[in-house]
């Protein structure tokens, strides 16, 4: 049976672990986060072009009310990015802490 203080750098282990993986799909929401914003931005900005070509003011004001509806969701897709990066950021902290528990228990 293994010692205490192996058992105990084992678990850190299993924890730093655990912690890291957390950031990194927390990272890659991040980044699909980043992606739909720049995607909304892309249908705002079609949007507005359909609405400059179109001479009709009730097919046009829709299409412009739409194109600033979808430039505000794009920001807080952005805003949610930036959250979801903290958050990484603090889970990847924790696993650095973690594996300094595991060298002070080695």
């Amino acid at each position: 049976m293994a010692s205490l203080p192996q058992a105990l750098a084992e678990a850190a282990l299993n924890t730093a672990t655990r912690l890291r993986e957390a950031a990194e799909l927390t990272r890659t929401q991040a980044e699909g986060m980043r992606k739909q914003a720049e995607a909304t931005r892309a249908i705002a900005t079609a949007e507005r072009a359909e609405a400059s070509l179109n001479s009709n003011p009730t097919h046009a004001e829709p299409r412009e009310h739409h194109a600033r509806l979808l430039d505000e969701e794009a920001r807080l897709h952005e805003a949610e990015a930036e959250v979801l990066e903290r958050e990484a950021d603090r889970l990847f902290s924790q696993a650095r802490t973690a594996e300094l528990r595991v060298r002070a228990l080695a």
